[in-house]
């Protein structure tokens, strides 16, 4: 396991599940005896995938930022994000799916349309971020989402010392510390 920054850890997480309601580890009930559990043996890696429909992945990390967690993936190559807000919630369930308190993708910069005033930033954007909370609602932005974009964008090797991202909320500037 690979610590990503002192606000952002990346957790690996590997599915061996055909949906996002599998289990890597289960507990058994049986009437008139004690719970027992077993766990499946679960590959520790960087990346993930996890399988939508057959044929289908998605890869994903998961990062935490100040307590939050937050299943984010790469859809650089995008403009919208690869998951319906649906299976987002799906994703975010901590009994049946990858558990999370949302899912953020990195997409293209110009995944939003920009008004006049958000595309007053020098040089444009470097990245869009949007963002399903567990619920499947979309927010306009989420200030501990950003610090794990910011991590995620840097594990992805877009090293800068800061990123110019475009959200619903507006553009966002985080700034990277060493």
């Amino acid at each position: 396991m690979r610590s990503s920054s002192a606000f952002a850890a990346l957790h690996a997480v590997a599915l061996q599940a055909a949906t996002a309601s599998a289990f890597t580890s289960t507990s058994i009930m049986r009437r008139g005896a004690p719970a027992t559990a077993s766990t499946t043996a679960v590959a520790t890696t960087t990346s993930s995938s996890l399988r939508l429909t057959k044929g289908d992945t998605v890869s994903f990390a998961k990062y935490e930022g100040l307590g939050n967690d937050f299943i984010l993936i790469d859809d650089r190559d995008k403009s919208s994000p690869s998951l319906t807000p649906d299976q987002s919630e799906r994703l975010c369930d901590r009994n049946f799916g990858i558990g999370g308190d949302g899912v953020i993708f990195a997409l293209k910069p110009d995944a939003i349309a920009a008004d006049d005033a958000a595309a007053e930033v020098d040089g444009g954007y470097d990245f869009t971020m949007r963002i399903y909370n567990s619920d499947g609602s979309e927010p306009e932005m989420c200030g501990n989402g950003i610090r794990c974009f910011a991590a995620f964008l840097r594990d992805l090797g877009a090293d800068a010392s800061s990123y110019k991202i475009n959200t619903l909320a507006g553009p966002i500037i985080p700034v990277m510390n060493d």
